[in-house]
């Protein structure tokens, strides 16, 4: 199974792997919820930093701005709370999701297969299309 930071650093050779295995899979969607999560765990650790910071404060402050802090607190909670659903949702979820294993030699066969199918010699393709032609289930003519 590729991580994250894996697919992040090699979207082509990953994208590659998926087309070679007939995987119907957007790795640009991927990426894309990727960012999004990343951008919503850095804005929920720096509100988590200032809920610490408030907690500490509370201790010594004085009555008045106890009740600030106070107010604060519950505005922050509500906010942790938005951005931890937020975070679920750019987040797969067990229910909905399928895990596959692309790895770097699936890349590199996906490239073999493609030089084969699309090189400029016709006879390994004509080997490979007679070899394989009893497992085509969807041919568009």
């Amino acid at each position: 199974m590729l991580d994250r930071r894996e697919i992040r650093q090699n979207p082509d050779a990953v994208k590659a792997a998926v087309r070679a295995k007939g995987i119907d899979l957007d790795v640009d969607e991927i990426l894309h919820l990727d960012a999004a999560s990343r951008k919503l765990q850095h804005e929920l650790d720096q509100a988590q930093a200032r809920r610490r910071s408030s907690s500490r404060e509370f201790a010594q402050a004085d009555e008045a701005r106890r009740a600030e802090l106070r107010a604060e607190h519950a505005e922050l909670e509500t906010h942790l709370r938005t951005l931890r659903e937020q975070l679920a949702e750019t987040t797969v979820r067990p229910g909905a999701r399928t895990l596959l294993k692309v790895t770097v030699e699936d890349a590199a066969r996906a490239n073999e297969l493609m030089q084969v199918l699309m090189g400029e010699e016709v006879e390994p393709r004509r080997q490979y299309i007679e070899a394989h032609a009893v497992e085509v289930t969807n041919l568009d003519i």
